[in-house]
C-alpha cells in the first residue's frame, strides 16, 4: 500500500515561470511540478478506514460519497487492480459521459478554451501531466485536473470534435503524476510512495491500445526506483522517463524496474514515435531503439541541439550558439536543421533550414508534423514583437512565422502540430508568482492563417 500521509513531490527542474517567459526570463531550465499540493492537499480523502491495503473493488470514499456529477458514478469507473494505494480507477468513455471541451473564437484562425473546460468541479490543470500529439493527421489532447475535492482526473480526447478516448481517476492524495510529457497522449502516468523503502517512489502507467473511443487500456507492472523524473515520453516499446542524467524506459510490460538506457546524458524532451527515441545531448542529436541501442544522428560543428522532435516522416532540430549557452540558458543565434525520418545515422540527409530570429532563449518545445514544425522563442530586445512568439517554420521554403502573446497573457508550450493547426498552451501574465505552472487556457491556431496570426492581436 501507498503510504497515504506522504506527498509526492514533482521533479522541479528550474524556476516555474521558465514556462511563461517574460523578457526578464528569457529562457531557463524546463521545469514543471506534477503535483500541486494546493489542489490536492487537506480537501483530497485518502484510504484511512484501515490502514490497509486498497483491495481492487475498495471505494476509498466512503460508500456514500457522490459529488452529483459524473466523476462519482459507480457504473462508469472502474477499479485498477493492483492499484498500490493510489485509487485508480478507470473511466467507461463509450458511450461518452463526459462534456465536450468549449471552444471560442478569438481573432483570424484562433479558437481558445479554458483549461478548465470539460470536468465539472473546483481544481485547476497543470502543465505537468498535460501532453498532446499528432495521431493519423489528427491532434490528441491528454488533460490532467487536479481537482480540489477528491484528486485527479486525466483524459484524454480527439481535438477536432472533443470526443474521449480514455480517462483515469487518482482518488488517493498521495499519487499523483510527474513532470510533463512528449508526444505521450496515450499514455497515463502515475507515480507513488514505494510502501516498503521509505522516501522512494514506484511508477505505473495505462495506455491506450489506439485512438478509438473505448480503446483498451493495458497496465504493466508497478515499476520501482523511478526516480524524480521530469521528461516523460512513450513509444511503440513502452514508455520511459528522463531522470537526473540518465535516460530510463520500459520495454515490455512484464518489467517491475524501468532500464537504464542511457546511463549519461542530458534526458530532457525526449521524443519518441514509432521505434525510434530522439533527444537533445549537449552538441548532438542522440537516439536509441532497441535494435541497435543508443547512437548519434548528427552533430553540430559548433553550438548545442536545443531541442529535437520527429514526425511519422521526418527530423526537426534547433540548434543554438553564443557564449552563454548552455550555462545560463541563453543564446545569439538559432538555425533550424531537419532531414527525412530515418534511425540509420549514415542515411540521414540534414537540411539546414531557416534562422530563428530574434531570440536569446527557449527552443526548449519543438513539434513537427508534414511541412511544418513550431517552438516558442523568447527575446528582450524588441519592444513590439512580444517577448516570447511562437515561431513556425515551413520546412520545404523555410518561411517562418511569428505569432506573438496576446496582451497580459504568455505561452507555455507548443503542444502538437498537424498539418491544419498548432495546438498551444497559454497562461497570464504576470499572474500569480509561479504562474508558469499553471494552464489558463489552450489555443489551436489555423495554419492557413498563419499570416493574419502575426497581426492578430
Amino acid at each position: 500500500m501507498l503510504r497515504p500521509g506522504m506527498l509526492l513531490v514533482a521533479a522541479v527542474l528550474g524556476a516555474g515561470c521558465a514556462r511563461c517567459s517574460s523578457p526578464e526570463a528569457v529562457g531557463g531550465a524546463p521545469s514543471d511540478a506534477g503535483l500541486d499540493a494546493a489542489d490536492a492537499g487537506a480537501d483530497s480523502p485518502i484510504d484511512s478506514g484501515d490502514s490497509g491495503p486498497v483491495d481492487a473493488g475498495e471505494d476509498i470514499y466512503g460508500i456514500d460519497f457522490d459529488d452529483g456529477t459524473f466523476l462519482t458514478d459507480k457504473q462508469l469507473w472502474t477499479a485498477v487492480p493492483d492499484n498500490g494505494g493510489c485509487g485508480l480507477f478507470v473511466g467507461k468513455v463509450a458511450p461518452d459521459p463526459f462534456p465536450k471541451r468549449e471552444w471560442k473564437a478569438c481573432g483570424p484562425g484562433c479558437l481558445e478554451s479554458d483549461a478548465l473546460s470539460g470536468v465539472p468541479g473546483q481544481g485547476s490543470v497543470l502543465i505537468g501531466g498535460t501532453t498532446a500529439e499528432e495521431i493519423g493527421g489528427e491532434l490528441f489532447l491528454r488533460v490532467t485536473h487536479a481537482q480540489k475535492k477528491f484528486g485527479k482526473v486525466m483524459v484524454t480526447s480527439r481535438l477536432g470534435d472533443g470526443t474521449t478516448l480514455g480517462a483515469i481517476e487518482i482518488r488517493n492524495s498521495s499519487c499523483g503524476f510527474q513532470g510533463w510529457a512528449n508526444g505521450a497522449a496515450l499514455l497515463f502516468p502515475v507515480f507513488g510512495d514505494d510502501p516498503n523503502r521509505k522516501g522512494e517512489l514506484v511508477a505505473r502507467a495505462g495506455r491506450l491500445a489506439g485512438v478509438a473511443p473505448g480503446a483498451a487500456m493495458t497496465w504493466g507492472h508497478w515499476l520501482y526506483k523511478p526516480g524524480p523524473g521530469g521528461s516523460l515520453f512513450a513509444w511503440d516499446e513502452g514508455w520511459g522517463t528522463g531522470v537526473g542524467s540518465s535516460l530510463l524506459a520500459t520495454t515490455s510490460l512484464d518489467d517491475k524496474a524501468f532500464k537504464v538506457i542511457v546511463p549519461q546524458t542530458s534526458p530532457f524532451e525526449v521524443m519518441g514515435r514509432g521505434k525510434l527515441l530522439v533527444w537533445p545531448a549537449g552538441g548532438v542529436v542522440a537516439s536509441y531503439t532497441t535494435a541497435n541501442g543508443t547512437r548519434v544522428l548528427w552533430s553540430a560543428s559548433k553550438g548545442y541541439v536545443a531541442s529535437v522532435t520527429q514526425s511519422d516522416t521526418a527530423l526537426v532540430w534547433i540548434v543554438v550558439d553564443g557564449p552563454l549557452y548552455p550555462s545560463k540558458y541563453t543564446f545569439e543565434t538559432a538555425e533550424l536543421y531537419h532531414a527525412p525520418l530515418t534511425a540509420d545515422p549514415s542515411a540521414l540527409a540534414p537540411a539546414k533550414g531557416p534562422t530563428l530570429g530574434p531570440a536569446e532563449g527557449a527552443f526548449i518545445d519543438l513539434r513537427t508534423s508534414g511541412d511544418l514544425a513550431a517552438s516558442k522563442g523568447c527575446h528582450a530586445t524588441s519592444p513590439t514583437e512580444g517577448s516570447c512568439p511562437i515561431f513556425v517554420a515551413q520546412l520545404s521554403t523555410g518561411k517562418v512565422w511569428k505569432i506573438p502573446p496576446r496582451s497580459g497573457m504568455a505561452y507555455q508550450d507548443v503542444l502538437a502540430v498537424s498539418n491544419t493547426e498548432i495546438l498551444v498552451s497559454e497562461c497570464d501574465w504576470p499572474g500569480i508568482s509561479d504562474e508558469g505552472a499553471y494552464i489558463r487556457r489552450f489555443l489551436r491556431f489555423s495554419t492557413s492563417s498563419l499570416d493574419a496570426l502575426e497581426k492578430a492581436w
